[in-house]
Formats: C-alpha cells, structure tokens, sequence
C-alpha cells in the first residue's frame, strides 16, 4: 500500500524552524501583500494538514484570519505580522508546526532553567552571578512565572492539552520575544536573590554558548558506539535524519556496531535517546530489528493526501523502499541482533521519531525506560511534515499531514520513563551507576 509505505518511512524534521530571519523585521509591508500571505497560509493548512481543528473549531479557524485581516494596518512591520500569525500554527495544536523565527536583539540571559509542577528552578547558571542551582524563579520584571506564562501560552508551540509545559521549558526565549519587548530583565528567586541582564552585556557569553546553547556534551558525530566496561555498552543517536544517509547506509552503519557489540562481548546495552530530535521512522525500525526479534504492536497512523503533499515528497524518493525492497530489507542482514538487557535514555530533547522509538519499545516492553519525562514531545502527535514559503514576506513554516496514536492506548499521551532519572550534568556512567544502585536495592 503506497500510503502505509510512506507513512511508514517518514516525519521528517527540519532546520528552518531553527534559524533566525536575516531580513530587516522593522521593513514595512503593504496589507494587500500581507492579506496574500496570511491567506496562503490558511489555504495550505485547510488543503493539507491532517486535522486543523483538533483545538479549535472550523468556525474559530476561519475566524482568526479574519480577526488578523482586520488588525492590518496599511502598512505593517515584519515583526509586528510575525506576532500576529504565530498563534494560528499554535493553535493547530501540533507538535511539529511552526513558522520560522525572525531576528531581532535581544538580552542575553545566561540561564538554564527547568520546570517541575509548573514552576521554574535554576538549572544551570553560566552568568558571573553568584546563583544557587535549584533556586526557585519567582518574578520576572515584577511579573509572576505564572502570569508569564498565561500571556505567552498563545505563542507557544505543540499539542495544546500542554501548552504550559512548552511555555515554560521554552521560557526565556518566548518571554523575550513575545511578552516582555524591554533591555533589560531583572530575575527574582525565591532565596531572595535578584539579578539583572541587560541589552549588549556579553557576561560570560563564550561559557553560556558553548553549554547551554550548544549543549556541554555536543557530539560532531551522529551515531557514537563505545564500550563503558567489562559486558556495558552504549550507543547513542543526534538524530535519525535520512537527509546525509540513505536508509540502506542506516543499515550498514548500525551492522557495523552490533558487531562490535557482539565482538565486544556486550550483555547490557544503552541506548541514549536523550538528544535524538528526530528524522525518519525507517531508522529507529531498523534500530528495534537490531535488539528484537518480536512481533510488535505499531502505532495507528493516519495521513491527509493531497497534490502539494505529492509535490513535497518528490524530493524524498531516494530514501523510499518498495514493498519488494522492504521485504528483503527485514528478512536479511540482522544476524549481529543484541540479545542481552536493553535500557533505552529519554530527555528533553527526545522528539518526532526518537519519541516513536522510545515509544514503541515501552509499549511493546522490549526496553526498559530510564531518564526524565518528556514535556515538549508526546507520545500520540502529529507528523510527516510538509513545508511552504509565504510568497511576500518569505517566511518558511511547516505543519503535519499525519497523526500517530501509541501502540498501548491505555497509556496516558506522556512517555514517562520506568526510571526516573534527572540528567542534568549525567555522565553515561553516572546514569549507570544510578541504575546499577537502584537495580541492588531492589533485590
């Protein structure tokens, strides 16, 4: 079935959503132009995404666009269109949809925080305060966490039924962007400690990009396989993406290490998830026939058809099988298959196709589950992006034409790891001496 095929290889992610706008956001833009685009964008939701009205209503749908019609002035700053489309991709209550962020200056604030209970604790602090980690954020600017964060809700994207969970772990970002437009930040916490960031003050900004926006344990390579000690092994994956690797190099590059695996004589195997921000199904599939055999239960797809979404997928055709292709594909090669104990690691950066593997190796029980749980992406999400360009002001932005519902339905929409562990600074080998220490106390 060509349909199944696709669904089945695909949820792409891509880099744009990423990226700053280059333009000038203050550059002035006729409202007939800005009319074209906004309708551009509600043609191409309504022809293509698989189910605009999860959240809203077909009648609330329509009347958005005309609510933002009618706060066009004749001419409109870049910036100022930017704020009022955003709540339309969230209000499709849709992990994967987004419209490229544009540029503009803002303060450093050299803070990591983390949420817990829908409040905000200092996670990691690379500015030259002196900070407590743990530390609870009371105010901002004089305004409450949570009123913060019930202002900016409308402009935080994903699945709607968590909004304060993507506002919150997205939270310096959006409030700078969206809520609080001032030079100056002053953050308040709970010791009674108060600190103040303001615009062009580059406080120890070379430590704070390299950890915090870059992450302390980046990896130049995507697929890393090393042997911790004596029978523990660890892998770990950055993605899933097929757009460098065709799916049949996927293949070889993961035989590869599950021989070494084999040759190093591996009986408890990691695999970290952790950073995985996802790319195509197909790779954590042939990731799962390397450390399972079982029949297993597949989440239920469904996916909206339509000429723009055929159009789209032409660039793809190189990373597809055909059914003959994909029967051969799974019957041979897997003879170096892991046979011994399996822990799969989640994290905050788990997501699109890393989060339907974790998924599909908790529901199916082929893992055990350890990390922290998930809060920006869910297990029943939307998926297999489709991407346009608005004709006039070029902002890219993207939604799904699929939705994915787990395996085991009787499971909440949260995958919440069997161990609960909170990565913060974890080594791997912190994370295996936690779980080691925890599997003895059992016994």
């Amino acid at each position: 079935n060509k349909k199944k095929k696709i669904l089945f290889f695909l949820f792409f992610t891509f880099s744009f959503v990423h990226s700053q706008y280059s333009k000038n956001i203050k550059e002035n833009y006729n409202r007939s132009k800005l009319i074209e685009d906004l309708y551009f964008i509600k043609e191409k939701i309504k022809n293509c995404h698989i189910n605009p009205y999860t959240y809203i209503s077909e009648e609330d749908f329509d009347k958005q666009f005309i609510e933002i019609e009618n706060k066009l002035e004749e001419k409109n700053s870049l910036y100022s269109f930017h704020k009022l489309i955003r709540p339309i991709f969230t209000n499709l209550s849709d992990d994967h949809a987004r419209i490229q962020d544009i540029y503009r200056n803002v303060v450093i604030i050299p803070l990591s925080l983390k949420s817990y209970q829908n409040k905000l604790f200092l996670k990691e602090n690379f500015s030259n305060f002196e900070l407590t980690i743990g530390d609870e954020l009371i105010t901002v600017n004089n305004l409450t966490i949570k009123d913060l964060v019930n202002n900016c809700n409308n402009f935080s994207f994903g699945n709607r039924e968590f909004k304060n969970d993507y506002t919150l772990s997205n939270f310096i970002n959006i409030i700078q962007k969206y809520c609080i437009k001032t030079d100056s930040y002053t953050f308040n916490f709970k010791s009674g400690k108060s600190v103040t960031f303001n615009k062009n003050e580059n406080r120890n900004f070379n430590d704070y990009k390299e950890n915090y926006l870059f992450g302390n344990d980046i990896q130049n390579e995507n697929l890393i396989y090393k042997k911790i000690r004596s029978n523990i092994g660890y892998v770990s994956f950055k993605n899933f993406s097929i757009n460098d690797i065709s799916i049949k190099q996927w293949k070889k590059e993961l035989s590869k290490i599950f021989q070494k695996i084999k040759d190093d004589e591996i009986k408890t195997l990691y695999i970290d998830m952790s950073k995985n921000t996802g790319g195509g199904i197909m790779v954590g599939n042939i990731l799962l026939n390397f450390i399972t055999d079982k029949k297993m239960k597949n989440f239920k797809y469904q996916h909206k058809d339509s000429k723009e979404y055929q159009e789209f997928i032409k660039k793809f055709k190189k990373s597809l099988l055909n059914p003959k292709e994909k029967e051969e594909f799974y019957s041979i090669g897997f003879e170096n298959r892991f046979k011994g104990k399996v822990y799969v690691i989640i994290g905050d950066k788990t997501y699109s196709s890393g989060i339907i593997f974790s998924t599909l190796v908790s529901d199916n029980k082929i893992a055990t589950l350890i990390g922290e749980t998930l809060t920006n992406a869910h297990p029943n999400h939307f998926g297999e992006l489709i991407a346009f360009k608005t004709p006039n002001t070029e902002l890219d932005f993207q939604f799904s034409t699929s939705s994915a519902v787990r395996p085991d339905e009787t499971k909440p929409n949260q995958l919440i790891p069997d161990l609960e562990i909170d990565l913060t600074n974890k080594k791997i080998e912190d994370i295996i001496s936690f779980v080691e220490n925890h599997t003895s106390q059992k016994k």
